[in-house]
């Protein structure tokens, strides 16, 4: 049996705002002052909160939670497509690999398959980066800019040898892993250089060991991260230019900053505006053929 836990901050006042919040709604509802908005109430004794904020933060976490229920459920099918992708990722990339990273694919499709048999430390696994992908989500939430201020140009911030492995909002990725996908995957062998997609300032750089490891940048109008970070060759706080070295890239599990909801060696590339991740192909320049070569032998 899948045990969830849910840390709610201050679980006795946030229950009392949904009761009182429904009771006001009810009040309303059967004639009360015309005027009363219960959505613009102020939350007495909790710093001048809205209700609604509350209430928001509440609904939030509930449905992470039946999300990671969702997809801890479905554990032994994600690791089975992570080890089917690692192994096409591999055969894509053989020309280009040398002993040493030929190591790291056995460690970790070992790695993978050794947690195909402990069902406790696979959902540990999966829960832990669950978390972090929304870890990256809220702050880049937050660090969207308020809106477009100009047209977008950026640059590819890897060279997409072997095209897309996963498209924005992709069908086939949402099916596996039971999350929506707002990026585009790029594979690229690990420790390819990252570089800036535009000018900016680094706005974060994480560190979750072997977790999931991003870098975010705000631009003029828009934000942009990059996620699987194997190591960071930037600071918070520094300008880049467009094309600059800011990290080198990962993926494969087990390794720094790859996570356990990986296909491999790639990065994971998002643009944000103020109304959420858009499609980064939108800004992207075309390149010819690009979808048809993942297919290449």
């Amino acid at each position: 049996m899948i045990r969830i836990e849910i840390d709610i901050p201050r679980p006795k006042t946030t229950l009392a705002i949904l009761a009182a919040a429904a009771g006001i709604v009810a009040w309303i509802g059967m004639g009360g002052p015309g005027k009363l908005s219960a959505s613009v109430l102020p939350l007495a004794g909790v710093g001048g909160e809205p209700v609604q904020e509350e209430i928001k933060r509440a609904e939030t976490e509930a449905s992470k939670a039946r999300i990671q229920q969702q997809v801890l459920a479905r554990r032994a099918e994600i690791l089975r497509f992570e080890l089917q992708q690692i192994q096409e990722q591999r055969r894509l990339m053989v020309r280009e690999m040398d002993p040493a990273l030929e190591d790291e694919y056995r460690r970790s499709i070992a790695m993978l398959t050794e947690l195909l048999k402990d069902q406790a430390e696979a959902e540990a696994r999966i829960a832990e980066s669950l978390r972090e992908m929304w870890e990256a989500e809220d702050h880049g939430n937050v660090i969207a800019p308020a809106k477009e201020e100009k047209p977008i140009r950026i640059a590819w911030p890897v060279e997409p040898a072997y095209g897309i492995s996963a498209m924005f909002l992709d069908a086939e990725y949402e099916e596996h892993f039971g999350i929506p996908h707002r990026a585009i995957d790029i594979p690229a062998l690990q420790e390819s250089i990252i570089t800036a997609a535009a000018d900016g300032v680094v706005e974060e750089v994480t560190d979750n060991g072997k977790g999931y490891n991003w870098i975010t940048i705000r631009h003029e109008g828009y934000a942009t991260l990059y996620g699987h970070i194997l190591e960071p060759l930037i600071r918070e706080g520094d300008a880049v230019w467009q094309g600059d070295p800011i990290a080198l890239s990962g993926g494969l599990p087990g390794t720094e900053g790859a996570g356990y909801l990986t296909t491999g060696p790639h990065l994971h590339f998002e643009v944000i505006l103020d109304d959420g991740r858009v499609d980064p192909l939108k800004y992207l320049p075309d390149i010819p053929g690009l979808m048809e070569r993942k297919r290449l032998e």
